[in-house]
């Protein structure tokens, strides 16, 4: 017969309560979830339940109780000192079998009590070492994007320092193969100031001629007994010296001209070399710019992190703009992240600390923004340059052309000289031009030099001769621009 209280590690006065608690301790460390496998564990399983299931009901345990003590109790036969030996050596096994029991039960109990709290107190540690090691790793990977931050920002100075040195390298050697060009070995400008020596030169001896003719006028003068034959030739030798002075100092000064126009084509040519370069590393940084941008809230707003606070009301402005005029979903959810971004990059200090937040100090930020002024001031200077530099281009071109006997180009230089853009406005060389493409009946010429009659520009009034020239343009076909493009 099986002893249900030996099975359940309790004595035969144990309560409800302890049967209830005895059986719950012993199914969790025997159920066969706990024990896939384990036949000896099923078998003290099915036990268990069977011996919970009898004490549990008042009505069973109380018959399983007389059963059991019946079957304790000594039978009718003659009491032999073999059997009371053997007898008492059953009673005292299952006594050490129930004392026994009852010590396990309790070694499980509190096995089982020891178990949950080291849980507890083990799942507590791992949870704080995970915290710990998730701030850890959170800390150097922001330390390992501010090192990465500045190394980029390092190899773009060595960089911008590289192609510098390569600039001016590249304008050395330029300079050099322009001056070998040149031809035996002396510089364009050597040649030119050679040419304007030269002239001076010629200019000076000119001028003490001229005085020593005034001197010898004089004298003719004072001296009413000399020939007038020779006080005419004088006179007109004087004249021819006045008119070769003049066209000597006409010359001296278009030397000068194009002495400066050539140091300053140079000097063009050397800036416009040096912007390009500079231009290409811009281009690189900003491209990495827009790199560091995107993740952020400047991103969001599609501005730098070193926008100014106008660039970034213009830009949410604009952008917002576009968006409320839309319906769908995603056009909705973008407008609510950019004005999340805009509520907080509008305001200094949450401006200020979002970009401390990201790495970013006010001293780096100024920085930044000293670079992106600076390099808007080189470009618009280089702007200029470049369109002057194109401006000469053409200009050699078409003079190139006009000599050539070209009728457009003839006009178009008479244009350039009549309104004085980038040249000194000489409307004299503009008739001259216009005349020249007049007589190869160029529209544009015709009706250009009627207005330097109607005008008197570079040739006397007469407006009979503009109005003609103007209607037998218009007989041709061609019509004249707006006033405001003309002006321009």
């Amino acid at each position: 017969m099986k002893n249900y209280y030996r099975i359940l590690g309790l004595k035969s006065s144990a309560s409800e309560d302890d049967i209830k608690r005895s059986y719950r301790t012993l199914a969790k460390r025997y159920h066969p979830d706990v024990n896939p496998g384990n036949e000896e564990a099923a078998r003290k399983f099915a036990d268990i339940n069977e011996a919970h299931t009898i004490l549990s009901d008042k009505q069973q345990r109380a018959e399983y109780d007389a059963r059991l003590l019946a079957a304790q109790k000594p039978t009718a036969r003659p009491q032999h000192a073999a059997q009371n030996t053997a007898w008492q050596m059953q009673m005292q096994s299952q006594i050490h079998a129930q004392v026994q029991a009852q010590v396990q039960s309790q070694l499980a109990s509190v096995s089982d009590v020891a178990y949950k709290s080291g849980y507890r107190d083990g799942l507590d540690a791992a949870e704080k070492a995970l915290r710990a090691d998730s701030e850890r790793y959170k800390q150097k990977a922001a330390d390992f994007e501010h090192d990465r931050s500045d190394l980029e920002q390092e190899l773009f100075d060595r960089d911008r320092e590289l192609a510098q040195a390569n600039e001016r390298i590249a304008d050395l050697e330029s300079r050099l193969n322009w001056f070998r060009k040149a031809g035996g070995g002396v510089r364009p400008g050597e040649l030119l100031n050679e040419q304007i020596g030269v002239m001076r030169s010629r200019t000076d001896e000119l001028l003490d001629e001229l005085a020593q003719l005034e001197t010898v006028q004089v004298s003719l003068q004072n001296n009413p007994s000399t020939l007038h034959e020779t006080g005419k030739q004088l006179k007109e030798r004087l004249n021819e010296l006045q008119r070769t002075l003049d066209a000597l100092t006409d010359g001296v000064a278009a030397l000068d001209a194009e002495t400066k126009r050539r140091q300053q084509l140079m000097e063009n040519e050397k800036l416009l070399a040096s912007v390009e370069t500079r231009a290409a590393a811009w281009s690189k940084k900003e491209q990495y710019d827009r790199r560091l941008a995107k993740p952020t809230l400047y991103g969001t707003l599609g501005v730098l992190i070193w926008a100014t606070d106008e660039e970034i009301k213009n830009e949410y402005l604009r952008l917002s703009a576009r968006l409320s005029e839309k319906t769908d979903e995603d056009s909705l959810a973008r407008l609510n992240k950019m004005q999340a971004a805009y509520a907080i990059l509008s305001d200094p200090e949450k401006r200020n600390d979002y970009d401390r937040s990201i790495g970013y100090s006010a001293a780096r930020i100024e920085k930044e923004r000293r670079l992106v002024a600076e390099n808007a001031k080189v470009q618009d200077e280089y702007r200029s340059k470049l369109a002057v530099k194109e401006f000469w281009v053409r200009f050699d071109e078409l003079s190139t052309l006009a000599l050539a006997n070209d009728a457009d180009a003839q006009n178009a230089l008479g244009e350039i000289y009549f309104s004085g853009k980038h040249v000194t406005r000489d409307c004299a060389q503009a008739v001259y031009w216009f005349r020249e493409a007049f007589d190869q009946k160029h529209p544009a010429a015709m009706y250009n030099l009627g207005l330097c009659y109607l005008n008197g520009d570079g040739v006397g009034r007469n407006r009979s001769i503009a109005l003609a020239l103007m209607r037998q343009a218009e007989n041709l076909g061609y019509h004249p621009p707006a006033p405001s493009q003309a002006e321009s």
